[in-house]
């Protein structure tokens, strides 16, 4: 991947980019902890849509729970470390401005 330092290693900007636009404003509600079912009203699917889309986030970003998802995207805000996802799989560099 490209800017990364480490063979193997994504940064959270590759990760993101990854997502489509409704996966995007899916990660923003889940960070804000709405559950799928408000999410779901909120952007106007079924709940069924929205954890369809939830589980390929979780896919995209190498994650397999909301709670790790959480975990990786805060560690990402607050950090421009190498960060290592699911226990050993890729580790990424976070390139957020911080600040």
């Amino acid at each position: 991947p490209s800017g990364s330092s480490t063979p193997g290693a994504f940064s959270i900007n590759e990760l993101l980019g990854r997502l489509s636009d409704t996966e995007n404003r899916i990660l923003d509600r889940l960070r804000l902890r709405e559950t799928e079912r408000m999410i779901a009203e909120a952007i106007e699917r079924s709940p069924h849509t929205v954890h369809v889309h939830v589980k390929s986030i979780y896919r995209k970003l190498m994650v397999t729970s909301r709670r790790q998802l959480l975990e990786v995207i805060e560690q990402a805000e607050d950090t421009a470390e190498t960060l290592t996802l699911g226990g050993g799989t890729p580790p990424f560099t976070s390139n957020l401005k911080t600040g």
